[in-house]
C-alpha cells in the first residue's frame, strides 16, 4: 500500500531562475502529493493545485516479519511469516532456505519459493529427530531483499520409535532366553530317554527268568 506524504517546496530555498527541482531521499514506492508557490519580498503567493506522483519500486529494505517454525510431525515443519515492514513495492515471492548445517554456504541450502500472497508453507521430507535451520526472504520485481535472522527447529522422533540400542538389547535378551529354554528342553528330553532305556534293561532279565521257570 502506498503511503501518502505532504511535501511543500519553497522556491526561495533554490535558485530563483529555476523552474524545476530534483527531489531526493524520497521513499521508494510511495505516493506523494506536491504543491508549489512563488515568494516575493515579504510576500508569499498562493499554493498551486496539488500534483500526485509515486516513486518507483525498489528491493525490500527489511526482511519478512514474525518468522515462526512448528514441527508438525517427524518429517515436516510448518513455516509462517508476515510481510516486511518496508517492502518498497509489491512482494511477488518469498524464498524459504533451510539446512541442517549452519556453516554451509547459502547456495547449498535447500530452498522453496512461495507466491507473494502466501504467508506459510509446510516443508516436507525432513529427517526425523534432526535440527533444521530456516530463514525467509522476499522479492519485488526489482530484486530480493534481506533474509530474516536464522531460526531453528527440531523434528521429533515418532511416538512408536524406540532407541536402537534398547531395541537391540531386547532382541538379544529374548534370543538368549529362547536358546536357554531350548537347551534345557533338549537336555531334559535326553535325560528322560536315557533313564527310560536303563529301566528297560534292568527289568528284562527278571521277566525272562519268570517265563523260563
Amino acid at each position: 500500500m502506498c503511503t501518502a506524504h505532504w511535501l511543500v517546496i519553497d522556491l526561495l530555498i533554490y535558485c530563483s531562475s529555476s523552474l524545476e527541482v530534483l527531489l531526493e531521499r524520497l521513499k521508494p514506492f510511495t505516493h506523494y502529493e506536491l504543491a508549489v508557490r512563488s515568494n516575493g519580498v515579504d510576500t508569499a503567493g498562493p499554493f498551486s493545485g496539488t500534483v500526485e506522483e509515486s516513486t518507483l519500486p525498489d528491493r525490500p529494505s527489511t526482511p519478512p516479519e514474525e518468522l515462526q517454525l512448528s514441527a508438525i510431525d517427524s518429517s515436516s515443519v510448518l513455516v509462517s511469516w508476515r510481510p516486511p515492514l518496508e517492502p518498497n513495492g509489491v512482494i511477488i515471492s518469498y524464498r524459504i532456505l533451510y539446512t541442517v548445517n549452519l556453516s554451509e554456504p547459502e547456495q547449498q541450502w535447500r530452498n522453496l519459493s512461495e507466491d507473494g500472497g502466501i504467508f506459510s508453507t509446510e516443508v516436507r521430507g525432513l529427517s526425523r529427530g534432526t535440527r533444521y535451520f530456516f530463514k525467509v526472504g522476499s522479492s519485488t520485481k526489482v530484486g530480493a531483499g534481506p533474509f530474516t535472522p536464522v531460526m531453528d527447529v527440531q523434528t521429533p522422533l515418532p511416538m512408536y520409535e524406540l532407541d536402537i540400542h534398547a531395541v537391540t538389547g531386547i532382541i538379544v535378551g529374548v534370543c538368549l532366553g529362547l536358546i536357554c529354554i531350548l537347551l534345557c528342553m533338549c537336555f531334559s528330553f535326553r535325560n528322560s530317554k536315557s533313564s527310560g532305556s536303563r529301566g528297560s534293561w534292568c527289568l528284562s532279565p527278571a521277566v525272562y527268568g519268570r517265563e523260563a521257570g
